[in-house]
């Protein structure tokens, strides 16, 4: 197991992020037959053994002495104030990092692309510490980045649910909002395919892709930003025939703080400025909704969603 401060840098990118004019089936790099996955916990504030992944992943790793090394490496990423999710000492294929200054998931997400080129793994699983994985969900992962033919298929979402929810993979409606695709027909052409991060998998040169969004990006909507950067570079998501359970802060909207919500609101405005004027449009009358069904429950977040929905005017 390696310890180390995310300060200290880690290993350099191979190569320059790549450029979207540099995409083609004659530029992407050419991968081995082989799989190797690097998993990337990122963690806030929490003990190890209270990471739902981890003992799943431990587990994998342990097994992986006896057998060809599919899951390559696991990063543990601790975006904690103090450290508080160092693995054990003797784990095998393991480090972690300390970022007492949270980063986020985007310099999360960076520091593991790093590390993912150094263990030459040309996949990567990505993981908040809510996401409860299966050994089933491990074993789909294997078989599907081993049998992809295609090199232009980027990614695999699993079917992603919150208290049996459906949150993912989802479509960017028309008006600008993101509904869960669960129950509708799957047409990569036509909808806009996203979902969450936490639980995909992702090839690890179109995280080199991906690099100046994430130099720009911290937490929120950073996962629908990233898919759309890929679909308009024409690479294909695909979904993933496996499910897991994660939970996500913003279906309990009640439990946010004020700060948190303003972080949500200031990157979902980010967001819809990347969309098409209708949805530009309707931004601020959806505000305005979402305010009304505040100001019973939280009437100080009402407020706060009324300030944006006023801001919002100015992106039309």
């Amino acid at each position: 197991m390696t310890k180390i401060s995310a300060l200290d840098g880690g290993p350099d990118l191979e190569s320059r992020p790549v450029k979207p004019e540099m995409i083609s089936s004659d530029t992407v790099p050419k991968e081995s037959e082989n799989t190797c996955i690097l998993a990337v916990i990122v963690v806030y504030e929490r003990n190890l053994d209270e990471v739902s992944s981890w003992n799943i992943l431990r587990s994998a790793l342990l097994a992986a002495d006896r057998v060809p090394p599919w899951l390559g490496h696991v990063l543990i990423y601790d975006n904690s104030a103090q450290p508080r999710s160092s693995p054990p000492l003797g784990t095998p294929r393991c480090s972690y990092v300390h970022n007492g200054a949270n980063g986020g998931t985007a310099a999360a997400y960076t520091y593991a692309t790093n590390c993912a080129r150094s263990n030459q793994c040309n996949w990567m699983l990505l993981l908040d510490h809510d996401t409860d994985i299966t050994s089933h969900f491990l074993s789909e992962a294997r078989i599907a980045t081993s049998a992809d033919p295609s090199i232009r298929s980027v990614a695999w979402l699993p079917w992603v649910f919150d208290n049996n929810r459906p949150v993912s993979p989802a479509f960017i409606t028309w008006a600008g909002g993101i509904r869960p695709l669960l129950g509708r027909p799957v047409n990569r052409t036509n909808w806009k395919l996203t979902g969450i991060a936490s639980g995909v998998l992702i090839r690890t040169w179109a995280m080199n892709v991906l690099q100046p969004l994430l130099n720009e990006s911290r937490l929120d909507f950073l996962d629908h930003r990233m898919f759309a950067h890929l679909r308009k570079q024409g690479l294909q998501l695909n979904i993933l025939n496996t499910s897991l359970e994660h939970k996500l802060s913003v279906m309990r909207p009640g439990e946010l703080s004020d700060w948190r919500l303003r972080s949500i609101l200031d990157a979902e405005a980010h967001f819809i400025r990347e969309l098409s004027w209708i949805a530009r449009a309707l931004y601020p009358a959806r505000l305005l909704f979402r305010a009304l069904r505040f100001l019973n429950k939280r009437p100080s977040h009402a407020v706060t969603i009324l300030s944006y929905a006023f801001r919002a005017w100015s992106y039309l």
